[in-house]
């Protein structure tokens, strides 16, 4: 048994709640939101080198691009009833808009001046320092983990800042000093 974040509703933070359920472990230096316990079909987009690593976490793998509306439907026949948008792209929030009905129930995570113009919601949280030692204790009784995909010398920065900017990785960057 994990302890996991689940809701059974549509809504705000009041729907979370943490029960004991068997999701299946994250892999190592993962954070994982376990939503196909909740029943759902998880569908993402990706690069196809990184598909693999979404079938692991029990993602159908499509890849984005012309078509991605179609490959999302064919990966979905059930129809989609909500979306996240984590990439900020205009593909990403049109084809969003095109899948699911109700507007509501698309969000992004990403600044996009095009979500603020079609009325979807901008997910966001509040940082605060508190909310860091929440994570920091998680983190301490192995409870959180993160993925760590490469760790950067300072002195290559700007090599570090183009990988982010390529949108192509899988994981974290840390800039050791």
């Amino acid at each position: 048994m994990s302890r996991t974040v689940v809701f059974s509703a549509y809504g705000g933070p009041e729907v979370l709640r943490v029960a004991d359920v068997e999701p299946g472990e994250p892999g190592p230096g993962e954070i994982r939101v376990h939503v196909r316990a909740a029943g759902a079909t998880v569908v993402g987009t990706a690069s196809e080198r990184n598909h693999a690593y979404l079938r692991e976490l029990g993602v159908i793998p499509v890849a984005y691009g012309d078509g991605l509306a179609g490959r999302v439907r064919a990966a979905a026949p059930g129809g989609v009833d909500a979306a996240l948008d984590a990439a900020g792209t205009v593909e990403a929030l049109e084809v969003s808009e095109e899948l699911v009905a109700d507007r509501t129930r698309v969000g992004t995570i990403a600044y996009q001046p095009a979500a603020d113009r079609s009325g979807v919601q901008r997910l966001s949280t509040e940082r605060s320092a508190a909310r860091l030692a929440g994570l920091v204790a998680l983190w301490e009784k192995g409870e959180l983990r993160v993925r760590i995909q490469e760790a950067v010398p300072a002195e290559e920065a700007a090599r570090a800042h183009r990988l982010i900017e390529s949108g192509h990785t899988t994981g974290k960057l840390v800039l050791v000093f």
